[in-house]
């Protein structure tokens, strides 16, 4: 097993590989390299695992989803949530640009993120349609989720093009879901700002 602080630096150094190739296959050896270890080094962090792929995307899924799950206990209102779990997304994608970029390389095609999508979020949109929260029906949760799941990847792509910073991109986004989720505008534009503005979030 290779330790902590070399498990730290291989898993970014795939990130940081899998999206200047945007492809799903990397070498050990290129990874060693850019890792700055050694080979032998990338096997004992593949113990678990063959498929490096597989296994950094299901790390960066796992503590996304922590957080997410976390932050949505703070909060009763499924809105709330909503906007708490775009929160973490787009936060996270923003102090960590190479994380933000493999969401979007990989966001919508790597089985472990695209579980991400359908977890909490599901969860939490599911909810407010249950509680006439959201002017949804059923059968429309799914669809909305996607829609949410968009929002989210556009956003983080703008901010990594430095065409609007984080808290902009982040409010812009969160008052366009939750007005399309039936929110009013100005109900929407409250959330999304008491979100951006909020200091007790565990980020």
């Amino acid at each position: 097993m290779a330790s902590l602080n070399s498990q730290k630096r291989i898993h970014a150094a795939a990130i940081r590989l899998f999206n200047e190739t945007g492809s799903q296959k990397l070498t050990i050896s290129d990874l060693a390299e850019e890792a700055g270890v050694a080979r032998g080094t990338v096997y004992a962090y593949l113990d678990r695992s063959p498929n490096l792929f597989e296994q950094t995307a299901e790390r960066l899924a796992h503590d996304l989803h922590r957080r997410i799950a976390k932050g949505a206990t703070t909060f009763e209102d499924p809105a709330d949530k909503v906007a708490l779990g775009i929160f973490h997304f787009i936060y996270q994608a923003q102090a960590n640009p190479d994380w933000g970029r493999f969401l979007c390389h990989f966001g919508f095609t790597a089985h472990q993120l695209t579980q991400v999508w359908q977890a909490q979020p599901m969860h939490d949109v599911t909810l407010g349609v249950k509680r006439g929260r959201f002017d949804l029906e059923i059968s429309q949760v799914r669809s909305a989720v996607t829609l949410l799941a968009s929002a989210v990847i556009g956003a983080i792509q703008i901010i990594l093009a430095g065409y609007k910073g984080w808290r902009e991109a982040y409010i812009e986004v969160t008052e366009l879901v939750l007005k399309s989720f039936g929110l009013s505008a100005a109900e929407a534009r409250t959330i999304a700002r008491e979100r951006a503005n909020a200091t007790s979030v565990n980020s």
